[in-house]
Order: C-alpha cells, then sequence, then structure tokens
C-alpha cells in the first residue's frame, strides 16, 4: 500500500511539469502565439456569446461597461467597426461614460483612427442618472477587413483586452 501511495504521489508531481513541458509558449514563434492568442479569444467570445454571460469590459466605480456586439459597416467613404456597448450607472450619482477616452480598437498591433462618419451614432454620450443605462457606440476606420480586431479597456484601476469575434 505504502508502495502504491508513493507511485501515486509521484505521479501527481510529476504531472504538472509533463503538462507544462507540453505547453511550453516560450519557444513558440510570435506568429503562432498570435495565431493561438486569436483561436482563445474567438472561443471564449463565441461562448459568451452562446451563453447569457455578459462580456463585462469595466465594473468600477464609474458604472458598468458591456460589451454587446459589433459589426463592419460602410460610413461615408470609410469601411468601420461598430461597437456598441451598454453602459449601466451602477453609482449613487449623475454618471457620464465617453467610449472615446476609455477604449482604443487596433489592427496589427495599430489603433484604428476615429472617423467623422457617424450617422446614426452618436458622437458623444449624456449624463446618465444613477440605475439606468445607456446604449454607447464607438466607431473607428478599419486598417483592413482580415485582420482582428483587438478592443483594450484601460482606466487608472482596470485593463481589459479581447479580441472580437469575426463576422
Amino acid at each position: 500500500m505504502k508502495r502504491f501511495l508513493s507511485l501515486c504521489l509521484l505521479l501527481m508531481l510529476l504531472a504538472p511539469s509533463a503538462v507544462a513541458d507540453a505547453f511550453d509558449l516560450t519557444s513558440m514563434p510570435d506568429s503562432e502565439l498570435l495565431a493561438l492568442r486569436e483561436q482563445i479569444d474567438t472561443e471564449l467570445s463565441r461562448r459568451h456569446a452562446d451563453s447569457s454571460d455578459e462580456i463585462v469590459v469595466m465594473d468600477d466605480s464609474h458604472g458598468k461597461l458591456i460589451y454587446k456586439s459589433h459589426k463592419i459597416e460602410t460610413l461615408g467613404r470609410d469601411t468601420c467597426v461598430v461597437v456598441e456597448f451598454e453602459f449601466v450607472n451602477t453609482t449613487s450619482h449623475v454618471e457620464h461614460f465617453n467610449p472615446y477616452i476609455w477604449i482604443d480598437l487596433f489592427q496589427d498591433g495599430i489603433e484604428l483612427e476615429s472617423t467623422w462618419s457617424y450617422h446614426n451614432y452618436e458622437a458623444s454620450t449624456p449624463n446618465i442618472r444613477s440605475g439606468y443605462s445607456y446604449t454607447v457606440y464607438l466607431v473607428r476606420v478599419l486598417r483592413n477587413q482580415t485582420s482582428p480586431i483587438e478592443l483594450e479597456y484601460s482606466s487608472f484601476s482596470h485593463v481589459f483586452n479581447m479580441t472580437l469575434p469575426k463576422q
């Protein structure tokens, strides 16, 4: 019995290193890491979309920001990505959320540019009373239609990254 327990203990100690060796990311080229990251982000986004789980971008002292969807749209002469969020004021006072200050979108590591062609999308958001929500949009010009679009939210206390699911 002691041998069996010793063998089990030895296997338990060796198993994590064997698993870690099977997933040694340090020797993987950048292109493979980026492809793996895209696959993981796409799968996580799909799982969130398939469930009732919300993709919460931010939930802090300013309120809660939830990713709802995105679409590719031609606005004027530009091919743009339009990202829809729901901002929920969870504070006890009037709050304002401006996605253009806190959120960046990237393709191939380069920040996407703003556009003046908003059409049906408001360029600013109003003040929102406590307990209410408001749909906010972020519109950016795509660099191309094939590279993944990465979203980054950053504030003083929080950073969130995700790759938008392919359309």
